[in-house]
């Protein structure tokens, strides 16, 4: 009987022990379930601003690109132009070029006026005057001749001017396509480089969650076993108190046997009549109460 007592406290202690190192671990478990937890919602989160982000980029690529596209087309609307005053400056140039350049329309226009001058002035004969009046219009064709090679040099010069003006309007474009070019591949490389950190954060939320589940996973066994320790704990705590109250059931049993004898033996003095102390009165009462 000794030993089974001995047994059910030393299994109470150990059930003890058990449980405390249970709970150290129930502990550790937990923290670790919500460490990953944690990081599961923190990664959420950045995926979802990386997302944000990458859209924009994908997106602000998209205007740039269509921006690119149309001072393309501009620049290839300006190149053509020039293209075609190019051709149109060769054409007036030829013209030109296939005469001899011969008096300015000033000159001649000096040479008509004296000419006219001369013959209002002085008293020519009709032969003479006729002779002039032949020169004036000659002079005068020539004067027209002069003055369209006149305007076909100044709209060279014009042409000339327009061809400088459309290809620098052409250059301005092909520097604003390239700047553009330069500032989409930017925008594609971030987009690149944000989708390869956005795929990273996936396969590290995923870890996450595995090690969250892993970790939830050890938190309930463990709990369930704190929980069966405790029932454990719980009934051989009943069998301790069971012990304990049938322990002191004996020892009850055993003083009252004592204070009936001790009694019994004051009983007995009584009828021998020997002399009766204090004491004994006060064990033949115990006897008496009970």
């Amino acid at each position: 009987m000794l030993d089974e007592n001995n047994r059910t406290n030393k299994r109470f202690l150990e059930l003890q022990k058990e449980i405390a190192e249970l709970r150290k671990r129930l502990g550790i478990a937990n923290d670790e379930k919500e460490k990953w937890f944690k990081r599961k919602e923190e990664l959420k989160k950045e995926i979802a601003n990386s997302i944000k982000e990458a859209k924009n980029l994908r997106e602000e690529k998209e205007r740039i690109n269509a921006e690119v596209k149309s001072n393309k087309d501009k620049r290839e609307e300006q190149n053509s132009t020039t293209r075609g005053r190019i051709v149109k400056f060769k054409e007036i140039r030829s013209k030109t070029n296939s005469k001899e350049r011969g008096k300015s329309t000033e000159m001649i226009k000096s040479e008509i006026d004296k000419i006219q001058e001369r013959i209002e002035i002085e008293a020519l004969k009709f032969s003479e005057e006729k002779k002039l009046m032949k020169k004036i219009g000659k002079l005068k064709q020539e004067y027209e001749s002069a003055k369209k090679e006149a305007g076909l040099s100044d709209e060279a010069r014009k042409t000339e001017r327009e061809i400088k003006e459309s290809k620098k309007t052409a250059e301005e474009l092909h520097k604003k396509v390239q700047e553009l070019a330069g500032e989409s591949k930017k925008k594609h490389e971030s987009y690149l480089e944000l989708s390869k950190k956005i795929k990273s954060m996936n396969n590290e939320q995923e870890k996450a969650f595995e090690n969250f589940l892993k970790f939830k996973e050890e938190f309930n066994a463990i709990s369930k076993e704190v929980d069966d320790k405790l029932d454990e704990l719980r009934k051989v705590k009943i069998e301790i108190d069971n012990i304990k109250t049938k322990s002191k059931e004996k020892v009850d049993e055993a003083k009252k046997m004592i204070l009936i004898k001790k009694a019994e033996d004051v009983e007995m003095k009584l009828k021998k009549g020997e002399k009766i102390t204090t004491e004994d009165l006060i064990k033949f009462q115990g006897k008496v109460d009970n």
